[in-house]
């Protein structure tokens, strides 16, 4: 969980990612790489894809 922290709170800080309350804002989903140990941050786009 601190690995996910310090990913999100260096996003933030270079501003790469910002907070958001916007009913448009798509969650992210954080998974393990096939290492087990790093962590990849993949984004969920199926509802704003439902749009299209």
């Amino acid at each position: 969980m601190l690995k996910v922290y310090e990913l999100l709170k260096k996003l933030l800080e270079t501003e790469l990612i910002e907070f958001s309350v916007s009913a448009w804002a798509s969650p992210i989903v954080i998974v393990l790489k096939k290492n087990g140990v790093d962590i990849r941050m993949c984004i969920d786009y199926r509802v704003v894809n439902g749009f299209i």
